[in-house]
């Protein structure tokens, strides 16, 4: 009987947490997608009122910003500083990249932020604050959009994961 409680404990809580997990998702999606624009606004403002030259403007963003999201920044400031032969261009798509396999973007916010990454450092100021401006009007459709699904999908997943377990225990008991 012990055996059995146990059992149906572990099995309800895998499940749970496998929905929760899924649920997180739905949810960190929009945050990461804020936390983006208030970063390139940083961004905006230390090309435009502080002509801060491109790697010190991406290690001050990337001091500043959410932890989440700093990692982007720092990324591509340290790749700027190697001065390997890259672009500007080329290190934020390395970035983009790498930050990309960790966070709850979905290809659409990749493709946005690598579009960005052609621009940077490669345009005059003016281009670059163009681009910075398109870009946050589209991570803002993008964060109007996963708001959207996060509150279709959030609690449904969190129910699937609790659901899920009971169902399984009173199949298997």
């Amino acid at each position: 009987m012990l055996f059995k409680i146990i059992g149906v404990i572990i099995v309800i809580s895998s499940s749970s947490y496998i929905g929760f997990l899924i649920a997180d998702y739905y949810r960190d999606r929009p945050k990461q997608l804020k936390s983006l624009q208030m970063s390139l606004q940083m961004l905006e403002t230390e090309i435009l009122y502080l002509s801060t030259p491109l790697p010190e403007a991406l290690k001050t963003i990337s001091e500043k910003c959410d932890k989440k999201i700093n990692l982007l920044f720092k990324m591509t400031a340290d790749i700027l500083d190697k001065q390997q032969g890259y672009t500007a261009g080329e290190c934020w798509e390395k970035a983009v990249n790498k930050y990309y396999k960790n966070s709850a973007l979905n290809t659409s916010d990749k493709k946005i932020l690598l579009s960005l990454g052609h621009y940077l450092g490669e345009t005059d100021k003016e281009n670059q604050l163009k681009k910075i401006k398109f870009t946050l009007s589209e991570l803002k459709k993008q964060e109007e959009e996963a708001e959207e699904i996060r509150r279709k999908n959030e609690k449904i997943w969190r129910y699937i994961g609790v659901l899920t377990g009971i169902s399984i225990v009173l199949i298997i008991f």
